[in-house]
C-alpha cells in the first residue's frame, strides 16, 4: 500500500528490540518486557486494538513497526503511517492533480485489515483533522478492526470522542511504557540532563578490584575498609559518605558508581552526577 511508511523502519523488528532496555530499574525492565510481550502477541494474532502509550524514545514506535513488519513477513497486509502523514494523504486528494479521490483514499485507510497509527497527538488540531480522525476511529471501532495506536499524550488530552473509543476495555488493550528515552540509555527522563550513571553501568561491588596482592598491607586494609563502608551505605543509605583520596585511579569513582547502581537496581531513585556538570546545570538557570 503506497501510504505505508515502513521503508525507513524495516529494521524495527522484535529481534532488534531490547526488551530489557538499557540500565533500567527492575520495575521498568518488567514494564518494558510486558509491552514487548503484548506487542508480539498482537502481531501473531491481531485482535481488537492495542494502544502503546509513553514518552519520547521509549520504544513504542519500534514495537508498532515490529508488528507491521511481522504481519507483512507472514503475508498479511498492514498499513503503518504517522497521524500527521495520514491526514496529509487525505488532504492531498483535494488537489486537481491527485490520481485518487478523497472517498477512495479514505475508504482505503479505514478498511485496511490492520491500521497502525503512529504518534497520535502530533497532528494539527483543526476541526477538519479532528473530524477525519474521529471518523476513522469510529468506523474501525464499530467494525472491531485490528488497530494499533501510539501516543505520548495522556488519555485525558485526547479529543473526547476519539478517547471514548480508545478506552473501551472490551476492545482495547492500553499499555503504558514507563521506560525512559532509549537514546539516553540508562537515564530516567527527569534526570537525563544530569545523570551520567549509564556511563558507569558496569561498575559494581562484584567486580571491584581490592588489589590485595599488589598493595602493601596497610593500603590494602584501607581499601577493604572503604569497600565495606561503601557497600553498607548502598544497602541502607543514611547521612553522608565522603570518599577521599590523593591521586587518580584508586577506586573512589568505582565505589560511588557501585553504590548508585545497587540503589538503582532496587528501583529507587538515584542521581549520579559530575561536580562540573552540576555547576553548569545550575549556572544555566541564570
Amino acid at each position: 500500500m503506497k501510504l505505508s511508511q515502513l521503508g525507513a523502519l524495516q529494521s524495527c523488528t522484535f529481534d532488534s528490540f531490547l526488551p530489557e532496555g538499557h540500565g533500567l530499574t527492575p520495575g521498568k525492565q518488567l514494564n518494558l518486557k510486558l509491552a514487548f510481550d503484548r506487542a508480539l502477541s498482537f502481531a501473531q494474532k491481531p485482535d481488537g486494538w492495542l494502544v502503546l502509550k509513553g514518552g519520547y524514545g521509549c520504544g513504542k514506535t519500534h514495537l508498532a513497526a515490529a508488528i507491521a513488519n511481522q504481519r507483512i513477513e507472514m503475508g498479511h497486509p498492514a498499513l503503518f503511517v504517522s497521524t500527521p502523514d495520514l491526514l496529509d494523504h487525505l488532504r492531498a486528494t483535494y488537489s486537481p492533480n491527485s490520481p485518487t479521490g478523497y472517498d477512495e483514499r479514505f475508504e482505503q485507510i479505514r478498511n485496511t485489515p490492520l491500521l497502525i497509527l503512529d504518534d497520535l497527538g502530533t497532528q494539527s488540531n483543526s476541526d477538519w483533522a479532528q473530524e477525519n480522525l474521529y471518523q476513522t476511529f469510529n468506523y474501525r471501532y464499530n467494525g472491531r478492526l485490528p488497530t494499533v495506536v501510539t501516543t505520548n499524550l495522556e488519555l485525558e488530552a485526547i479529543e473526547i470522542r476519539i478517547r471514548s473509543r480508545m478506552v473501551d476495555p472490551s476492545l482495547v488493550q492500553i499499555v503504558h511504557i514507563a521506560a525512559p528515552d532509549f537514546r539516553r540509555a540508562g537515564v530516567d527522563q527527569e534526570q537525563s540532563e544530569l545523570s551520567t550513571l549509564s556511563l558507569h553501568h558496569d561498575k559494581t561491588f562484584d567486580n571491584f578490584d581490592l588489589r590485595e596482592r599488589e598493595l602493601p598491607r596497610g593500603q590494602a586494609n584501607n581499601l577493604r575498609n572503604a569497600f565495606d563502608t561503601a557497600r553498607e551505605f548502598a544497602e541502607a543509605p543514611a547521612d553522608w559518605l565522603v570518599l577521599n583520596s590523593l591521586g587518580y585511579g584508586n577506586g573512589k569513582t568505582h565505589l560511588a558508581a557501585a553504590i548508585a547502581n545497587q540503589i538503582n537496581n532496587r528501583g529507587e531513585p538515584v542521581l549520579f552526577v559530575l561536580v562540573p556538570d552540576l555547576l553548569d546545570h545550575l549556572r544555566a538557570t541564570f
